[in-house]
């Protein structure tokens, strides 16, 4: 019993070998991918990526051969040791790698847009509507009438009466439209 116990301390978690058996062949051993998962201190998706890449040893569907699997996995790290990426590179990095790719991309061309001055940063923007809008409002409610009525005091033809009055928004819209903001008009 005491050679069965001092054997069973040689073995890895969770195989136990009783009196009377037949010793565990090492050679031919499979294992799941969570005992092997276990091993090599990965995940149970790891694993799948890994035999994917051929870094572990198959042996049909969620079934791997212990020892080349080990030996295998240990070439791959071997091969991968220098490298500054990640050992098992996955999608999931590949994916956060487009993703930083892309962003620096279009922080870069907005950069370059704003250099340019073909863009400008939204608080101008907001702050040249609110502006403009003041400037609208002031024309439309308090200017326009005022000269309106004065235009119009005595005139009873309809049809002249519509005339000053096109003609008058007209002239609002165009002041409004050559209006300066931040130094500049929309000719320059």
């Amino acid at each position: 019993m005491e050679a069965a116990t001092a054997m069973n301390a040689q073995l890895p978690f969770g195989f136990a070998q009783e009196s009377g058996q037949m010793p565990l062949d090492w050679e031919n051993m499979v294992v799941g991918p969570e005992v092997l998962a276990t091993l090599l201190g990965v995940s149970d998706r790891q694993i799948q990526k890994l035999a994917k890449k051929g870094a572990v040893e198959t042996r049909g569907h969620g079934k791997y051969h212990l020892r080349n699997s080990l030996s295998l996995y240990h070439k791959h790290l071997s091969q991968t040791a220098g490298r500054s990426v990640s050992p098992i590179e996955d999608e999931d990095y590949q994916a956060a790698r487009t993703r930083r790719e892309i962003a620096q991309a279009n922080i870069a061309e907005i950069e370059a847009a704003q250099a340019a001055k073909t863009v400008l940063p939204a608080e101008e923007v907001a702050r040249a509507w609110e502006l403009i809008l003041a400037e609208l409002k002031s024309t439309l409610l308090n200017q326009m009438p005022r000269r309106l009525a004065a235009l119009l005091k005595g005139e009873s033809n309809e049809s002249r009466a519509k005339q000053i009055i096109r003609s008058e928004f007209v002239e609002a819209l165009t002041q409004l439209s050559q209006m300066q903001i931040g130094g500049e008009t929309e000719d320059q």
